[in-house]
């Protein structure tokens, strides 16, 4: 089962555009070292490459988040303390670097439509992009690296319908899951 979701997700034409462009390459930097930083297994260790995998893209956050669950569940409690520690100290670090050097704020660029809506906005967005690879996995037809598009109001076309369809994929995902389990 592994092996042939390996190899969908190898053959698949919206993975190829992950390929085509270099922009890619900072996803695959954040996971490898955040990876690495479950895999090491002392807490110093692990928050360097945390360090990395957040300075390869602020979705490197995540991946400390995960380490910290990581090591709370199956690590001694002094290590988990230690990584604690050490995960703070990464992200003050990185603070300092985003905001103190390089002056960097939220939505200081607006380069993409939905970095310059409220928060609400963002949320309406989010079956419909959802949706939106959903359909693009099923039928891979009119790929590009960027979407553009944002949803503004509550529609049924724009939010209902992508709701309904991102809810019941989760459902029976997670079903599916389950039953396996």
């Amino acid at each position: 089962l592994a092996l042939g979701l390996a190899m969908v997700f190898l053959v698949h034409p919206m993975n190829t555009e992950a390929v085509v462009y270099a922009s890619a390459l900072q996803d695959l930097l954040f996971f490898f070292f955040g990876t690495l930083a479950l895999l090491v297994g002392r807490p110093v260790g692990s928050a360097l490459l945390l360090l990395c995998s957040l300075l390869s893209k602020e979705t490197g956050v995540v991946m400390a988040v995960l380490t910290g669950l990581y090591y709370l569940l199956f690590r001694p409690l002094k290590a988990t303390r230690r990584l604690g520690i050490a995960i703070l100290g990464v992200l003050l670090v990185y603070a300092w670097l985003r905001f103190g050097v390089a002056h960097v704020f939220f939505n200081k660029h607006g380069l993409t439509a939905i970095s310059t809506m409220p928060l609400a906005g963002r949320l309406l967005t989010i079956p419909s992009i959802i949706l939106f690879y959903l359909k693009t996995y099923i039928f891979p037809m009119n790929l590009a690296i960027s979407q553009q598009w944002v949803v503004r109001s509550a529609s049924r076309e724009q939010f209902v319908i992508p709701l309904v369809f991102a809810v019941a994929f989760f459902l029976l995902t997670a079903g599916m899951a389950v039953w396996l389990w």
